[in-house]
């Protein structure tokens, strides 16, 4: 007999259970999936960071390693017609920092104030700010700033600059007007001709490490500036200068609070002097109430009152209608619609020429001139010396003058517009229609 062979080894699993099967192949192929799906995904992030976005990112890394400073340009010299200067930009520095660079702020701070002044916190703040760069002083004077390089403090350094300077001080100060500390022009014909003073800023890209230290020869790009034009005005300095006297003078005499002269040729309408007071020095126009800045002969309208009678006057000679020795009969006062015009000083009744009508600045001479005119024609004469439009002048903010029209008039327009009440306009369109007077 023989005997019976005992199992060697354990149970073989039944062939669904075993890797060869239908099941152990499903997750072989989805392993595999799933990894072919992640390094399909990884490649298009590559090819998305290498070729569409590479240079979006190159540009990324160029801002983070390179630091542009702007150089700013020599403002343009504002010169009075004889060529003498009216407003200039003088040299100057500005003192930067490298905060970054800055490993003791506070002794830095405070090297700093016992050259500039100050108090050493306020460079302090400064020096400790996160950045590759802050302003320490703008707009100093050139040898302040040499005393500062010859500090030799780690991360501070100066760069060329200008300041605006007025020679004449508060002489035409509200025409001129004035430039901020960026070198815009703020007020004035300083704004006004802004684009053609101030020229075009250069600069100067350069290359730095991760702390902001500028890498040695790492200059990328340098622009060099483009200096302002210079512009020259028909304002006579010696004459300005009268004017602004005069016009002193006279606020004190009359205990005015405000003034304003014009002084015009009548053959070609260059203006020579304009004044306006409360004046101020454009050379620290910031110490002044801002209602002085403005150039009250262009940008204030009044009723021209007894001013008008001149225009009045003119155009009935031009209308033929009378002569300058054409005599008038003149009462003390007159009625029209209902309101009484009466003259500044009582007098009794006169008999005046036109010319003394104008002399003696007469009220009710002045309306019978306006009636004779008749409403339209005196509003069309009005229209045509100037009253209704602004004169276009070189200047911002440049007021209208108001003359209503005609079908606006009340039944008394005729008995106070012939004199200068219920009309508004500057003083600049006053000494316009007073030169087509002028001139002939």
């Amino acid at each position: 007999m023989r005997a019976k062979r005992k199992p060697t080894g354990a149970a073989r699993a039944p062939r669904s259970q075993r890797g060869g099967g239908p099941l152990g192949r499903e997750r072989h192929v989805l392993a595999l999936s799933v990894l072919i799906l992640m390094l399909l995904a990884v490649g298009v992030r590559l090819v998305d960071l290498q070729v569409f976005s590479a240079s979006a990112f190159a540009e990324m890394a160029r801002d983070q390693s390179t630091s542009e400073i702007a150089i700013p340009p020599q403002r343009g010299t504002i010169y009075d017609r004889d060529g003498e200067v009216l407003a200039i930009s003088r040299e100057a520095s500005t003192i930067y920092a490298s905060p970054r660079l800055i490993t003791e702020a506070t002794a830095t701070a405070q090297a700093l104030a016992s050259v500039l002044g100050g108090d050493a916190a306020f460079y302090a703040d400064r020096l400790s700010r996160d950045s590759g760069f802050a302003y320490v002083a703008r707009k100093v004077d050139p040898d302040l700033a040499g005393a500062v390089e010859a500090l030799e403090l780690v991360g501070i350094d100066t760069m060329r600059d200008s300041v605006r300077s007025y020679p004449s001080g508060p002489l035409a100060a509200q025409v001129l007007g004035f430039v901020g500390t960026d070198d815009k022009g703020l007020a004035g014909l300083e704004q006004h001709f802004d684009s053609t003073l101030r020229g075009v800023a250069g600069s100067v890209r350069f290359e730095h490490d991760r702390s902001g230290r500028p890498a040695p020869g790492g200059v990328i790009l340098r622009s060099e500036p483009v200096d302002g034009t210079d512009i020259v005005l028909t304002i006579d300095r010696d004459i300005q200068h009268v004017a602004q006297e005069s016009l002193e003078r006279a606020i004190e005499t009359w205990d005015a609070k405000a003034g304003s002269v014009v002084v015009m040729d009548p053959r070609s309408g260059e203006i020579l002097a304009m004044a306006s007071a409360p004046g101020f020095d454009p050379n620290r126009f910031a110490e002044a109430d801002s209602a002085a800045y403005r150039n009250r002969a262009v940008t204030d309208v009044h009723e021209p009152g007894s001013t008008l009678k001149s225009l009045t006057t003119a155009a009935v000679l031009d209308a033929g209608l009378f002569e300058p020795d054409s005599v008038f009969d003149l009462p003390p006062s007159l009625q029209v619609a209902g309101r009484r015009i009466g003259e500044a000083r009582p007098r009794e009744r006169v008999q005046w020429t036109l010319e003394e009508i104008l002399a003696n600045s007469s009220n009710v001479g002045t309306v019978r001139l306006g009636m004779a005119l008749g409403e339209e024609r005196l509003y069309e004469y009005l229209r045509a010396f100037g009253v209704t439009e602004p004169t276009g002048v070189d200047f911002p903010g440049e007021a209208q003058g108001f003359l209503p029209p005609v079908d606006q008039w009340s039944a008394t327009s005729i008995a106070n517009i012939p004199f200068g009440q219920g009309v508004s306009m500057t003083p600049l369109q006053l000494a316009r229609a007073m030169a087509a007077i002028a001139n002939g």
